[in-house]
């Protein structure tokens, strides 16, 4: 048997080694537009510049589920902005678990609000 049989024969099936791994648990969140590749490519190139950099565990977040599990452990989330960002539903359900779980972690400060200027002016969002 070659060396690929034997190493899959060490770690048994791929059900048995996924419930053997270790649960990473992040300190820096990263996400952005993850349905387009190249989006998705800059994401996971920074997550590990960061990581390198920081010494710290970094997880690049694609659903919201993956952000819930993960987010009890974050202190930081970055977010990587490129053209079709806010017109993913993916990111926004991403940003709506962050924000939801922020608010309900009893933090007295529930009110989120981000003033930038833009070239029509001033845009505000608010996240009661």
């Amino acid at each position: 048997m070659g060396p690929i049989g034997s190493i899959g024969a060490a770690i048994g099936p791929l059900g048995d080694a996924e419930k053997e791994l270790p649960v990473a648990k992040p300190r820096i969140l990263i996400t952005g537009a993850v349905v387009d590749a190249e989006a998705l490519s800059i994401c996971e190139v920074a997550e590990d510049m960061i990581q390198r950099r920081l010494q710290v565990v970094c997880s690049v977040i694609r659903t919201d589920e993956e952000a819930l599990a993960t987010l009890h452990y974050a202190s930081y989330v970055v977010v990587i902005l490129s053209r079709g960002l806010l017109r993913d539903p993916c990111f926004a359900k991403i940003m709506m678990a962050v924000f939801s779980h922020k608010a309900n972690s009893g933090n007295p400060r529930r009110d989120w609000q981000c003033d930038g200027t833009g070239r029509g002016g001033t845009r505000k969002m608010s996240i009661q």
